[in-house]
């Protein structure tokens, strides 16, 4: 899994965007991981296993996607971001 600074994210957008399609990345700001970016198919695999996913994570994972079908935004605050990885980091050491 590679990893980039918020920084080089922001000046590399659409690298990110090519590297996301390949494996997921996380994104770092100050040392420390804030997100991760995943391609579509990723994401949707994840939902596909949704048992194996908490409620909450699965619910939010779906109806993210359903808002980006329909051009919604989402505000997501920085805490959710951190919770969203912890979460999905969780799920996947449970799963090995």
């Amino acid at each position: 899994m590679k990893t980039l600074t918020a920084r080089e994210a922001k000046n590399s957008f659409g690298e990110l965007l090519d590297m996301a399609q390949r494996e997921p990345v996380i994104v770092t700001k100050r040392g420390r991981p804030v997100s991760v970016m995943l391609s579509i198919e990723e994401m949707q695999e994840l939902t596909s296993h949704s048992t194996e996913l908490s409620p909450k994570l699965t619910d939010g994972i779906k109806q993210g996607l359903a808002d980006s079908k329909d051009g919604r935004v989402t505000a997501v605050t920085t805490k959710d971001r951190s919770d969203f990885v912890k979460n999905i980091v969780k799920n996947l050491t449970h799963n090995k």
